[in-house]
């Protein structure tokens, strides 16, 4: 099912991704805050909430909260190879601990490792309850790690995104995860984005984080009881806000308009209505202008130039001439039950503005394929021509 991936266009992913960034710093805001709200299904409950509570909002979490982010993004003008993000986790930790700071705080973390359980193989009732809520969640897993490889691929210019692979990843993931209580498991953006920014430049680095936080669970959870939520905000903030691609926004609206559209559509409706409801709006507009474009192909008359042999385009070239009794079409692209129409009206339009044309002649060097409702106007056309006494030529067609 890796093939899904040729749906998401980079309109579609940069759309996705910004409105990603924009979801993850807002949702962020109540820890830089130090304020608690009412879980949300939705942006704009989050930031009404938001907006409720702010009057309550801590000065000493939302300066903590500053002071890490601005110290953690000159780090990274200064000298990536920094631990910035270490660095203020324990100047924050530190500060709690010793001014007595009155700001919320991971506090006490279980320790030890999840057990290991026999996980339900076959219940019909469990799987038939679960199994539509399984679908939506496996789909948006997939699109949301693809999507999530794809813009560190489009980022770093040398990694190789197998969609297949990726599919296969979170599978087995999912099915080792089952034996030890785990969530559904799938690349995550936030974290994505810390790793990336830390320097991180194969799954190993997974591999290594994975086996730290083992250990940190077996030994070091009373090392993170004073770690202030505001720091975490601000190196989550730090890693993410880069997602938010004004760049391709503006350079979409100078080149595509279309894929501009696009672009903006899956950021809002991502926003507005979650991840699925925008990656589906996204790819059903991407179909569309596809379908639009597909269903008004461009064609050609063609007409000769001098005494050369060689055909081009009359609207472009002055010098080509057009024969009063031969016309030459040039139909750019394959006949099938979308274009068929369009194929079949547009001939008959220049054989009604050159009624001296004797003879047709039809390019098909850009035809790869025609369908069987192409070839029923094909026909039709051909009966056509034969009331009016026209001939009709192929020329170039392939093979197929």
């Amino acid at each position: 099912m890796g093939y899904l991936v040729n749906f998401l266009s980079h309109p579609v992913l940069k759309g996705f991704t910004s409105a990603a960034g924009v979801i993850i710093i807002i949702g962020q805001l109540k820890y830089a805050l130090g304020i608690q709200i009412e879980r949300t299904p939705n942006l704009v409950g989050t930031i009404v909430e938001l907006i409720k509570h702010v009057s309550s909002a801590s000065i000493v979490a939302f300066g903590l909260f500053m002071c890490s982010l601005i110290g953690i993004l000159i780090f990274k003008k200064v000298n990536k190879a920094i631990p910035a993000a270490l660095v203020f986790i324990v100047l924050g930790s530190l500060f709690v601990y010793c001014l007595g700071l009155q700001v919320p705080i991971i506090g006490e973390v279980p320790s030890g490792l999840p057990a290991v359980i026999n996980p339900v193989i076959w219940d019909r009732s469990v799987i038939g309850s679960l199994l539509p809520l399984v679908g939506v969640i496996s789909f948006i897993s997939f699109v949301e790690s693809l999507a999530i490889a794809k813009s560190l691929d489009g980022k770093e210019g040398k990694y190789e995104v197998d969609a297949d692979k990726e599919l296969l990843g979170l599978g087995l993931a999912k099915f080792a995860g089952a034996f030890f209580q785990a969530m559904p498991s799938t690349g995550s953006f936030s974290r994505s984005a810390l790793n990336d920014d830390a320097g991180a430049k194969t799954g190993l680095s997974s591999i290594i984080a994975a086996c730290l936080v083992g250990l940190s669970l077996l030994l070091f959870t009373k090392a993170f009881y004073y770690i202030p939520y505001a720091v975490l905000a601000a190196i989550i903030i730090g890693a993410v806000y880069k997602l938010i691609d004004y760049k391709t926004a503006k350079h979409l609206f100078n080149t595509d308009r279309g894929d501009f559209w696009v672009m903006m559509t899956t950021f809002f409706a991502t926003l507005s209505f979650g991840v699925l409801t925008g990656i589906a709006t996204g790819i059903a507009l991407s179909l569309l202008l596809i379908l639009r474009r597909v269903s008004d192909p461009h064609y050609a008359v063609l007409g000769k130039i001098d005494d050369s042999g060689i055909y081009k385009n009359v609207d472009r070239f002055d010098q080509a001439v057009v024969d009063d009794n031969v016309l030459i079409i040039r139909y750019d692209d394959d006949v099938f039950f979308g274009n068929a129409n369009h194929f079949f009206d547009s001939i008959l339009s220049e054989l009604n503005r050159l009624s001296s044309t004797k003879i047709l002649i039809l390019d098909m060097s850009s035809v790869s394929n025609i369908d069987s409702t192409g070839i029923i106007q094909l026909q039709i056309l051909i009966q056509q021509l034969e009331t009016n006494g026209i001939h009709l030529h192929l020329a170039g067609p392939k093979a197929r």
